[in-house]
């Protein structure tokens, strides 16, 4: 069939068929790449900036510990008031983090996890609370008691609770970047494919339109 059309119409048809594989060339890389940069953004915008608020957490508290053990030790009443004032910057730090979390945190099982670190972290609080008013009534016996007792137990409870939460988003974070390794590479090898059959296609045509032309030549001349 294209013996018998002319030259310029096979042409035509030859790098049409160029130009389609080109575009699909094209097409099929830029959406891949828009794929690509979906998965990066999403590991560097969602789930990184959860995992840092809560280490941030987990940080805050160990902040938390230390001023418990400063409270019992310290006397002077100015020095006191101090640590009750970092107390609140600190506390306020595991507030906003666990708010934030609380508004971006979507799946099953990343509520479930927080909902468990909410729950011990109430159970923490209460014995936070009942040991700041004894230091407050210089009952420094009994809050020390109670740091190294009851307070304990709650406060591995709380800090394991947030650990596991942290432990699900850098799970949720390695499988973000194992599927945007492997987008990667069915990328490069379909970009490959394509490119290869463009070229093997093109050295096919340029072959047939030579072809084409040198034979019906040849076999005019070899006539004359």
């Amino acid at each position: 069939m294209l013996n018998n059309m002319k030259i310029g119409v096979r042409l035509g048809i030859g790098f049409g068929m160029l130009v389609a594989l080109f575009l699909a060339l094209a097409t099929l890389s830029y959406t891949r790449v828009v794929a690509l940069t979906g998965e990066v953004e999403n590991m560097v915008l969602d789930k990184y900036p959860k995992t840092i608020e809560a280490i941030d957490v987990v940080r805050a508290m160990n902040g938390v510990a230390q001023i418990n053990r400063n409270l019992l030790l310290i006397t002077d009443p100015a020095e006191t008031q101090k640590q009750l004032a970092r107390m609140t910057e600190q506390r306020k730090i595991i507030t906003d983090n666990i708010n934030s979390l609380e508004k971006k945190i979507t799946s099953d099982e990343g509520k479930r996890l927080l909902a468990k670190m909410n729950e011990t972290r109430a159970a923490y609080v209460a014995t936070l609370e009942k040991f700041l008013d004894m230091v407050k009534g210089g009952e420094r016996d009994a809050a020390m008691k109670l740091l190294y007792g009851d307070m304990r137990p709650t406060n591995e409870a709380y800090l394991g609770a947030i650990r596991a939460l942290i432990d699900f988003q850098d799970k949720l974070m390695e499988t973000a970047g194992k599927e945007a390794d492997a987008l990667g590479d069915q990328t490069q090898m379909l970009i490959l494919v394509i490119s290869s059959v463009s070229v093997l296609f093109a050295i096919a045509f340029a072959w047939f339109i030579t072809r084409s032309i040198t034979k019906p030549v040849g076999e005019a001349l070899a006539v004359t």
